[in-house]
């Protein structure tokens, strides 16, 4: 099992992708101050940014998930 800390821009952001990675059948809660998903999965980083980039695309947001490193993703705007 392998834990990604993912860093949303916004609080309202990370409660909602929390839920839809929970609908997807992963582990993900809300920590910190209420902008970071946790999530714990045995799905690779690759499927983990196909997810993040569905989800973004489905609710028409304004960000891009960029990996910091194997553990910690970021959901960013895109460069302009």
């Amino acid at each position: 099992m392998t834990t990604i800390d993912i860093d949303s821009a916004r609080t309202s952001d990370a409660e909602h992708l929390a839920a839809a990675l929970t609908e997807r059948g992963l582990t993900a809660r809300v920590v910190g101050a209420g902008r970071h998903v946790r999530l714990a999965t045995t799905d690779g980083a690759a499927s983990v940014e196909r997810m993040l980039e569905a989800w973004i695309a489905e609710h028409n947001l304004p960000f891009v998930p960029e990996f910091v490193s194997e553990h910690s993703i970021v959901l960013r705007p895109p460069a302009g």
